[in-house]
């Protein structure tokens, strides 16, 4: 289950676990806001009432619901298969970066893309091929600006590892540069060991990662 919930006002919030009143060993909900709040960042409530119904606007609903995403995967043999994330590609990185997989995208094998929506809105994808027979290699993705730190990113690698598992891959492999870092320790935090770099046309030097799975 999903540790980012949205609280009925429309607020979202990181559970970062539970804990027990020293006097009274009531269990209460630690969590905090994923937005600015001038009042505190870490929050803490009795459990019974953070998983509790409430009735608001004619309704009865949670006061806190679990953030779940949709994920629509599909084979990709074109760039007409992936015009529906190019506006995020631009978003998050840019015209350049659209134009790489637009010309690179007919000449990979098996190539898979995963797109997360939340209630109908595009907040992140993930496209990658077939390296080979063994292996699959996480080319390109991201989360929308505004929907990260909510688990896009974690809901998007476990389908795809779990769909590369059962297509018979043993290994995921990825790239990225320090200009990206969170991307860089979110991997490592996922188990990718780093096994290398090579050189970059632009410059940078690229980090390689692999993970069995």
């Amino acid at each position: 289950m999903s540790q980012i919930f949205r609280h009925y006002k429309n607020k979202d919030y990181k559970l970062l676990g539970t804990a027990k009143h020293s006097e009274t060993l009531e269990e209460l909900a630690l969590y905090q806001t994923l937005y600015a709040n001038p009042s505190g960042r870490v929050w803490v409530r009795p459990k019974a009432m953070f998983y509790e119904e409430i009735f608001h606007d004619g309704k009865t609903q949670p006061r806190f619901k679990p953030l779940e995403f949709e994920i629509q995967d599909t084979n990709v043999t074109g760039p007409e298969d992936l015009l529906s994330i190019f506006p995020l590609v631009r978003k998050i990185f840019s015209e350049k970066a659209e134009e790489k997989l637009r010309s690179k995208i007919s000449t990979v094998n098996n190539a898979h893309l995963w797109i997360a929506y939340f209630e109908n809105q595009l907040v992140g994808y993930k496209l990658g091929y077939e390296k080979s027979v063994d292996s699959f290699y996480s080319w390109s993705g991201g989360v929308d600006p505004d929907w990260r730190e909510r688990g896009v990113a974690q809901a998007l690698m476990d389908q795809q590892h779990a769909w590369a598992q059962k297509n018979g891959y043993k290994q995921v492999s990825t790239k990225t540069t320090n200009r990206w870092q969170n991307m860089l320790v979110f991997n490592i935090r996922q188990g990718f060991k780093i096994v290398g770099t090579e050189d970059n046309p632009d410059g940078e030097l690229r980090i390689l990662l692999e993970k069995n799975i």
